[in-house]
């Protein structure tokens, strides 16, 4: 098994326009080294693509992205190649096949295939195998092709890979597509008690809240184009039950972004003063009126009024 040190990640100033469309505007952002951090924003607004930058798939515009100190576009081949191999990754996005399995190999192999990389013993790859085979709810089809299987189902064959080698980065992109009711809540559970045995730094992005919640580690949420706001879940989720009430609170529908880079206390409440334009264009013909009165005075008396 890998006995790196897990890393912290850095996103620092990271620009990127994709389509001609902006995906993200000076982007800074640092997720600590050894925990979970849970990535969460709108669809399509750019999770992906900083999960792409992270791994070595896609440049951004501007800026730098570290990974343990290391600056992931400014490796050589070699460098960048011994850096993958230190993460494990679910790859996301809309795509027709799953990136991240081999057509060619049978479930168990998938999972298999990590372990024999790292030159692990063939006692510890079975019972490594067998165990996350049954943790996610794929033991009945070890012996299948991924093609043989749902989309869904060739999602948490994925996940297994990139979980079963131990390594000190994984990076879990839509990890809640691959997941459903009988194997979501073990699943959460191996994920914690992998991460706490390997002390992995892990990077996960879902649009689930109870997902999120059930991590229980850090959060981050990307919107507008920037981290609008990093920490503890639980502090941060507080009092959040749906997406209507995420929006509100991070601003996610504001396209100017939230006013400050972090959410709002969940107990503190803002006074918010409002206007009606009629009473301000009244108030200000009444103010004219008011004006021109007291100048034709003062032109009738020939001087200053009189008080």
């Amino acid at each position: 098994m890998p006995d790196s040190a897990a890393p912290d990640i850095r996103f620092e100033n990271i620009s990127t326009s994709l389509g001609g469309e902006v995906v993200h505007q000076r982007l800074r952002a640092e997720f600590p080294a050894g925990q979970i951090t849970v990535l969460m924003g709108p669809s399509g607004g750019g999770k992906t693509t900083l999960v792409r930058h992270l791994v070595g798939l896609v440049p951004p515009d501007t800026g730098r992205v570290l990974v343990g100190g290391r600056s992931v576009w400014d490796l050589d081949p070699k460098s960048l190649k011994a850096l993958r191999a230190e993460m494990g990754v679910l790859l996301g996005g809309a795509t027709l096949f799953e990136p991240s399995v081999f057509g060619s190999q049978t479930v168990r192999e998938n999972l298999a295939l990590p372990l024999h990389l790292q030159n692990v013993d063939e006692e510890s790859i079975y019972a490594t195998t067998a165990w996350w085979l049954r943790t996610l709810g794929l033991d009945t089809v070890a012996d299948q092709l991924p093609e043989q299987l749902s989309a869904r189902m060739r999602r948490r064959v994925a996940l297994g890979a990139a979980m079963v080698g131990g390594r000190p980065l994984i990076v879990l992109d839509d990890v809640d597509l691959g997941l459903d009711a009988p194997t979501t809540a073990r699943t959460v559970q191996a994920i914690l008690t992998s991460q706490r045995r390997s002390g992995a730094t892990m990077l996960i992005t879902t649009h689930d809240i109870d997902l999120a919640k059930a991590f229980d580690g850090r959060l981050a949420v990307l919107a507008n184009g920037r981290i609008v706001a990093n920490g503890p879940v639980g502090e941060l989720l507080t009092g959040i039950d749906g997406a209507e009430q995420f929006d509100r609170r991070f601003h996610v529908l504001d396209w100017m972004g939230p006013p400050m880079p972090e959410a709002e206390p969940p107990h503190n409440r803002y006074r918010e003063l409002t206007f009606d334009p009629q009473l301000l264009i009244t108030a200000a013909i009444a103010l004219a009126v008011i004006l021109a009165v007291v100048l034709a005075l003062r032109a009738t008396a020939g001087g200053p009024l009189s008080p």
